[in-house]
């Protein structure tokens, strides 16, 4: 026995070298899910007291997991040893907007229910649990590493067959459009006849890596492109809602046409000009009225262009809530937020978003529909990196 290290309190001694359990449920996660973040598990090794020596076993006591990255709700894992493990499945509804709070009860249905078309035992309905917390509980037997390895598989498949669209009003079609947060397909409205556009929440490998970064689910994704909009004429509406899988998506108008294929036509006339920038400039207004907050995402990519029955150009509309839907007075700014060329100077050189701050981006993107540049274009081509790019927009506000 040797002493490992030592506190104010106590002494830690091991007895003998920690040997793994012959069910590892953390080798069979990294397994079947790959490399996971460091809170996604926990073991505590059996200890004997003696005085304010605390003596290491060399067994483990139990470990535990959680999944919550599977398609909503929260799936946790117990095991120790020669007992059954024990699994939970979770949906928190404290605290959430309706329309997150229906995107985890379905998203738990959706999984309960996938989990018993592959035979798996029906967890059990726990009905005196804590409130605002809805937990199905299952003591799942497990004969050896194989079949716990089997059983994880099947929650990942789970996963991947709940990023299937199955809506009974809703026909999907082609993809239109692809951001970092989701894709947008065309689709018929079964109900009404409608073409309409349905976002649903795909996101790239970026989009995947900055959600992670702030903490985003995907309920949180989709509700951060949602967030409510209402109607405005210069504003996109969107309703929110979620399939029979629990997979969330948003309902929009479909738009054939963007600002960028408009300017590829032909270059606008000075009174066009006029005209589209004052819709613009009232889509901004109407945002920030709304939400209280700046846009920072100003760009033709994210201007749809509306119509009239026989195709004439009515006026331009809002399409994207921007990019600082998540960015709080103690949150650090982000070096990737908004259009390189319409991002104001203020916010790289690090102030936090502020309504004036799309006074620069409108000024920017009026500057491109007049002259076919936007302003400091010549010079943030030549920068290398978006830090450089950052960097020299932060210097003009030094000058």
């Amino acid at each position: 026995m040797h002493l490992e290290w030592e506190n104010e309190h106590y002494q830690f001694w091991r007895a003998r070298p920690l040997e793994r359990p012959v069910i590892d449920l953390i080798a069979a996660m990294e397994e079947v899910f790959g490399e996971l973040h460091p809170h996604s598990f926990e073991e505590c090794e059996m200890v004997v007291e003696e005085g304010k020596k605390k003596i290491y076993q060399g067994a483990l006591e139990y470990q535990s997991g959680s999944l919550n990255q599977l398609g909503g709700g929260y799936v946790s894992l117990d095991i120790r040893p020669n007992g059954p493990m024990f699994v939970q499945f979770s949906a928190y509804l404290e605290g959430k907007k309706p329309a997150e709070a229906m995107y985890e009860v379905q998203s738990l249905r959706s999984k309960l229910r996938r989990l018993k078309d592959a035979g798996i035992p029906e967890p059990a309905y726990v009905e005196e649990g804590y409130d605002g917390i809805i937990d199905f509980n299952l003591n799942l037997p497990l004969a050896d590493q194989e079949e716990l390895v089997a059983f994880l598989q099947t929650l990942k498949q789970i996963e991947t067959d709940q990023g299937n669209f199955d809506h009974e009003r809703y026909d999907l079609g082609d993809i239109v459009g692809q951001g970092n947060s989701g894709v947008v397909h065309k689709a018929t409205d079964l109900v009404t006849g409608e073409t309409v556009a349905i976002k649903l929440p795909q996101p790239s490998e970026l989009g995947r890596e900055q959600n992670e970064k702030r903490g985003l689910s995907i309920a949180d994704l989709m509700h951060k492109e949602y967030a409510g909009r209402s109607l405005s004429s210069y504003i996109m509406r969107t309703e929110m809602n979620a399939d029979i899988n629990g997979t969330p998506f948003i309902v929009m108008p479909y738009f054939e046409n963007f600002l960028p294929s408009l300017l590829e036509q032909r270059p606008l006339r000075i009174w066009e000009v006029i005209r589209f920038a004052e819709d613009i400039a009232k889509g901004i207004a109407d945002f920030q009225l709304e939400y209280g907050r700046a846009h920072c995402d100003i760009k033709p990519e994210n201007i749809a262009v509306s119509e009239d029955s026989r195709g004439r150009f009515r006026n331009l509309v809002l399409a994207d809530k921007g990019t600082s839907t998540y960015l709080m007075a103690d949150t650090p700014n982000r070096d990737n937020m908004g259009h390189a060329y319409t991002r104001s100077p203020l916010n790289a050189a690090g102030e936090h978003p502020r309504n004036y701050q799309d006074v620069y981006g409108l000024g920017s993107l009026f500057f491109y529909l007049a002259t076919g540049r936007y302003l400091l274009q010549p010079e943030i081509e030549e920068c290398p990196t978006r830090e450089a790019e950052t960097n020299l927009l932060a210097s003009y506000v030094h000058e």
